[in-house]
């Protein structure tokens, strides 16, 4: 007795939707062997499980069905393990792709706990140089030519392929400090792991630094700075360096622009 299976049958012995082997049926790229010319009914055979189960590991790894439907039309060995070879090669640069983001989505993490711990207190810690990639604030340098800026460093450095976490900031002239124009960017910025040349780079250099976490909108970031930079007088130091501003928290963390976080940076001596 030939042993057929109806579309219900055959869905439940995969383990797939009834529409799923409907839709293969109906785009030409797996049709039941045995059609009813009197009822139109459609029934699959024994053998056609095994030409399933290898549509089912091409669709699991990443095949498409466009390529699954064009590669059955026509395969042998040397077409399946070309086949087979090219998705490998997409699943690595997927891997690779990957692994940048859970390096980064670890960045950020990492920063946001630490939020648990700060203090509106001006602190003086030793940091490490880093490199940052810049980009020019267009001038009258107002918030709006700040977001036009970073927006133009983040597509240059995406179309550059350079690693980059979730951070960026901008750093505030020691002239605009001065000035009390606190809200006047130079540059924005993205840290990097290391110096890169196909792009435009700042080194923040190495030393002590005055630190405070400004909570707050943007527009009052002036307060934090009058009182860091009253704390670096206070206490007999003078300022270096450029402030470098690091955004810790925003919108990504709250729906209210007064718990935002800041982090204030100015290297002294």
């Amino acid at each position: 007795m030939n042993i057929t299976f109806t579309v219900g049958e055959f869905a439940k012995i995969n383990n797939l939707r009834k529409q799923t082997l409907i839709y293969y049926d109906n785009i030409g790229l797996f049709k039941p062997s045995i059609v009813d010319n009197n009822n139109g009914y459609r029934y699959y055979t024994p053998d056609q499980l095994e030409i399933l189960d290898n549509i089912l590991i091409l669709r699991e790894i990443g095949v498409s069905i466009k390529e699954i439907k064009r590669f059955l039309q026509n395969r042998d060995i040397k077409k399946t393990i070309h086949l087979l070879q090219e998705q490998y090669e997409k699943l690595e640069t997927q891997a690779k792709s990957i692994n940048t983001f859970m390096k980064k989505l670890d960045n950020k993490i990492s920063t946001l706990q630490m939020l648990e711990d700060i203090t509106s207190d001006v602190t003086f810690v030793q940091m490490p140089e880093k490199y940052l990639a810049i980009k020019d604030v267009s001038k009258p340098n107002t918030l709006l030519e700040t977001d036009i800026a970073m927006k133009d460093l983040f597509k240059e450095i995406d179309e550059k392929n350079i690693f980059y976490t979730y951070q960026m900031g901008v750093i505030i002239s020691q002239d605009a400090l001065t000035q009390k124009r606190y809200t006047s960017s130079k540059y924005v910025f993205l840290p990097l792991s290391k110096k890169e040349y196909k792009i435009t780079t700042h080194k923040r250099e190495k030393g002590l630094y005055a630190v405070i976490y400004h909570q707050g909108t943007y527009e009052d970031i002036g307060n934090s700075y009058e009182k860091l930079l009253n704390t670096i007088k206070e206490y007999g130091f003078t300022a270096l360096s450029d402030s470098y501003e690091y955004c810790i928290s925003d919108s990504l963390t709250s729906p209210n622009n007064h718990e935002y976080i800041t982090k204030i940076l100015i290297r002294v001596k």
